[in-house]
């Protein structure tokens, strides 16, 4: 792991890891070779330029949800399959729809639900990045506290059993 100037590398068993805070040198050369950008900051204005973006990659923005706020820019969301949890909460909180929406450069029927493509009914396009915009909906750290709490028990062990006992 390396650490110096503001940015984090790490990598193992062939995954690479590159924590980059916007405006550094790094940033560009980063979403070039990315095969996932994770946005997960509280961001007011995009993180990056999408047109550097590979067709391949995916990023998730899962940090600002209010109306004018971004993580992403209009090359993202323009150039992108945009799957957001629902519709409706998308268009009432991502400022990433919201906005461009509002410039009139995506449509809501562009929107691609999370349901439709876990079920089958919606499939990304591969020459085209993938935008996942996630506004935090309850019932997602509901299924995420429930998984970890099965992986916990099915695994036996207990609150206790984590710190020898201590």
């Amino acid at each position: 792991m390396e650490h110096g100037g503001g940015e984090l590398r790490f990598e193992a068993d062939g995954l690479m890891v590159e924590a980059c805070a916007p405006g550094q040198a790094a940033v560009e050369e980063a979403i070039r070779a990315a095969d996932l950008v994770a946005c997960c900051t509280t961001a007011r204005t995009p993180l990056f330029d999408g047109s550097a973006l590979a067709a391949h990659a995916t990023v998730t923005a899962v940090g600002s949800h209010e109306p004018d706020a971004r993580e992403v820019d209009d090359a993202t969301v323009r150039r992108s399959t945009v799957v957001v949890e629902a519709r409706a909460a998308a268009l009432r909180e991502a400022g990433d729809v919201i906005q461009p929406l509002r410039a009139g450069l995506l449509e809501a029927d562009d929107l691609v639900g999370m349901a439709d493509v876990v079920r089958g009914k919606a499939v990304a396009d591969p020459a085209r990045p993938r935008l996942f915009k996630s506004v935090g909906m309850a019932w997602e750290d509901l299924v995420v506290a429930g998984a970890a709490y099965e992986a916990v028990a099915g695994s036996g062990e207990r609150e206790g059993d984590r710190d020898g006992g201590r």
